[in-house]
């Protein structure tokens, strides 16, 4: 049995007044209200208190948090209407549990007392919210959590990987995985990796038939990883119809 299910249809946007983005009106308040969150622990920090380099990387990791939601709200506030969408009830549910499922993680254990471990975390929590910011920065108005059209984009990450954001992504969420340092998240994180290549796989999809020059730059560019997983026209777009 696959691991990925098989790719839904696609929808163009039929031309005509301009509708409603439900993913604006509904996810930039939970942005909001996260950044909202991510600063107020950053200003109520113990400042007076003997800092470490656990508690820097702390720091640099709540700071680092609260720019990729401020780079979210943005990116909603300004995108442009979608060309074409990805309308499955399955692929809705897998976008919105992709991104909101590393928010479980410590819940799923303590957090780790152990100071190296910690530091690693949180270095993989600051690189791969980084990666992921960059890759909000250069998506700018293009930028959605479901499989949508807008533009292609090859700049900044995208110049190294086709999917910075689910890369970084799932860097970060092993930061989390770390610092709970149980079983569960472990598995939590392992449950990630599949949703983010289902993501993966119908997000490129959508953009290769709806967009000239997709296919050619996913034939040049690695999915996660640089050079890795490049894409050739006969697996992608309207080759598969």
């Amino acid at each position: 049995m696959p691991l990925i299910p098989p790719l839904e249809p696609t929808t163009a946007v039929p031309p005509g007044p301009q509708r409603i983005d439900w993913g604006r009106l509904v996810l930039v308040p939970v942005a909001v209200g996260l950044l909202i969150v991510n600063v107020r622990a950053i200003a109520t920090r113990p400042w007076a208190e003997p800092t470490g380099l656990d508690s820097t990387l702390g720091l640099i990791a709540q700071i680092a948090v609260s720019a990729f939601w401020a780079l979210v709200v943005t990116a909603y506030l300004r995108r442009r209407p979608a060309i074409a969408t990805n309308s499955s009830p399955v692929t809705y549910v897998v976008a919105v549990t992709a991104s909101f499922l590393p928010f479980v993680f410590p819940l799923l254990g303590e957090r780790s007392t152990n100071l190296a471990v910690v530091a690693v975390a949180d270095l993989l929590l600051i690189v791969g919210t980084a990666f992921a910011a960059w890759g909000i920065r250069h998506l700018d108005r293009s930028f959605s959590i479901l499989p949508q059209a807008r533009a292609v984009v090859t700049t900044g990450p995208y110049r190294l990987v086709r999917h910075p954001l689910y890369a970084g992504e799932l860097l970060a969420a092993l930061g989390l995985t770390l610092l709970a340092a149980t079983v569960w998240a472990f598995l939590a994180w392992l449950a990630l990796i599949p949703l983010q290549l289902y993501r993966a796989q119908h997000e490129e999809r959508i953009l290769a038939d709806h967009l000239d020059g997709y296919a050619a730059y996913a034939a040049q560019t690695g999915q996660f990883f640089p050079g890795v997983g490049k894409r050739k026209g006969s697996h992608l777009g309207r080759s598969e119809r």
